[in-house]
């Protein structure tokens, strides 16, 4: 088994972070959940930055057109 690159490292946790994002109702999916959503990563070992703050940043980069607004 060959080691994997810091990019396919990355690229597997953008696809774990849209993965539950997108397997979430749709009623849990507005912007008022994507606070709670990136912590309950933080807390599940998905961590896309080196502090919560950015990881909070980076995981709104991969949802953010998912978002339901208003």
């Amino acid at each position: 088994m060959t080691k994997k690159t810091k990019a396919e490292l990355a690229r597997h946790q953008h696809d774990a972070v849209y993965t539950q994002w997108i397997g979430r109702p749709p009623d849990r999916r507005h912007t008022s959940d994507t606070e709670d959503f990136a912590d309950d990563l933080w807390s599940q070992g998905i961590r896309m930055g080196r502090n919560q703050e950015l990881h909070r940043q980076m995981v709104m980069n991969v949802i953010r057109s998912y978002v339901v607004t208003g």
